[in-house]
């Protein structure tokens, strides 16, 4: 059974950390999404798109980040817009990269959050 709760605060102290999971126990597993407030939806897994192309809600498993930091720095590029990148090989092998940017209107910072997702499995029944 795996059960997925978004909470702000987990009053399971032994929650650990997504990278320090050990698969012999049943544990809650911490990650981290971000929530759009007006709409109570999350941002989309990202799939074969850039994650600053993704929208918030409509169907599809929220995005996850293993960490707090992860989250606010995926969150601050999704605020800046779409974001591409161009690579052009210069003559000694090396690629170029040139960087754009295009604002995406309706994207408010007071409107976002990052929080805390919990999700509790028994590692037994995952693998059976």
């Amino acid at each position: 059974m795996i059960e997925f709760t978004a909470i702000d605060t987990h009053p399971n102290k032994h929650v650990l950390p997504a990278d320090e999971l050990r698969p012999d126990t049943n544990q809650d597993m911490v990650f981290y999404c971000i929530k759009h407030i007006p709409s109570g939806r999350y941002l989309k897994l990202a799939g074969q798109k850039s994650g600053t192309r993704m929208s918030i809600g409509g169907w599809g498993p929220p995005r996850l980040f293993a960490t707090e930091q992860n989250a606010k720095c995926s969150l601050n590029w999704w605020l800046k817009g779409n974001v591409s990148v161009t690579r052009v090989p210069d003559w000694e092998g090396e690629c170029d990269e040139s960087w754009h940017t295009n604002k995406v209107e309706g994207r408010k910072a007071e409107d976002m959050r990052v929080v805390q997702v919990v999700l509790t499995t028994a590692w037994r029944d995952l693998f059976e």
